[in-house]
């Protein structure tokens, strides 16, 4: 990867960016300058994407639940487990993964992630 990095700044890739030249924006330097950049931008890693994505998924099915609505509990079950197994996979710390959800834990997961 550095020698891509490399070789596109050397065919001046880098040379039309906005800010070029100009010192970093003092809001940039508190802690970590690419998370400075993200949060200021407001773009999610994608883990976090698919943390939020989880979370509003178990909420959903927990509300068809609660309103007796006709709901394929297994299948519902099933892809937001694959969701979580994939989450699992790209959390920066293993402390950050959660359980899976099985139908006697929906409300338990639900507080869980939110």
């Amino acid at each position: 990867m550095e020698e891509l990095i490399k070789e596109h700044e050397k065919k001046g890739g880098f040379d039309k960016l906005p800010g070029k030249g100009k010192p970093i924006d003092a809001k940039y330097l508190k802690g970590d300058v690419f998370t400075g950049i993200i949060k200021h931008n407001h773009v999610l890693p994608p883990w976090l994407e698919l943390q939020h994505e989880i979370r509003d998924a178990i909420r959903g099915l927990f509300t068809q639940m609660e309103r007796k609505e006709d709901v394929d509990l297994p299948n519902e079950i099933r892809t937001i487990n694959q969701k979580i197994l994939h989450y699992n996979k790209i959390v920066p710390r293993s402390i950050l993964r959660k359980s899976v959800l099985r139908t006697d834990n929906i409300s338990e997961c639900l507080k869980e992630w939110e």
